[in-house]
């Protein structure tokens, strides 16, 4: 009886996608057409322009979460506990935030508004879709119990720690090595 199992699960990708693609290409099609609409230039068309072409770009980072999700548990001993695809995830996220902001800042006022609307998408649409603060809380929760709950210390350190410097160094780099140190 084990091998009539023949779930969901058993058939090609492909045949699993039949009801979600279109569905996806429906949704993908009404926030472009949100978009579209939303042309004045009053400040709650332009909020809602930004939320629409956030929720366009949304699923790169949530597939780019879910796919870094998979390198949970995969590094060897003594680190074999750190969920090295959770703080991933959150680092590119930093990653991707901070050179938003920082190119957004050197670039004020020079570019378009579709641009400056682009800027801010991918910073809530991709980047806030590829960190997880629940997971991290989560998995450092668990991290904490005894007997072992340095571990947890340690995956807080590492994640905020990491965040920060590299946020730092990356928005210094932009705006004063390559904006000469002036942002506008």
């Amino acid at each position: 009886k084990a091998n009539e199992s023949s779930g969901e699960n058993d058939k090609p990708l492909y045949e699993q996608m039949h009801v979600a693609l279109p569905i996806f290409a429906i949704v993908i099609g009404l926030l472009a057409f949100g978009i579209g609409i939303c042309n004045e230039d009053t400040a709650v068309s332009i909020t809602y322009r930004t939320m629409w072409y956030s929720c366009l770009l949304a699923p790169l980072g949530a597939i780019c979460r879910w796919k870094l999700s998979s390198l949970n548990g995969k590094l060897r001993n003594p680190w074999s506990w750190m969920p090295v695809g959770t703080l991933t995830a959150n680092i590119l996220a930093c990653i991707i935030s901070i050179t938003m902001i920082a190119v957004e800042l050197l670039l004020h006022g020079s570019v378009s508004e579709w641009v400056t609307l682009t800027f801010l998408a991918i910073k809530i649409g991709i980047a806030g879709c590829l960190s997880t603060v629940s997971t991290f809380i989560s998995e450092a929760s668990s991290l904490m119990a005894p007997p072992s709950q340095y571990k947890g210390y340690k995956y807080v350190l590492l994640t905020l720690i990491t965040s920060c410097l590299v946020g730092v160094a990356l928005y210094g780099w932009i705006v004063y090595v390559i904006g000469g140190g002036n942002p506008n």
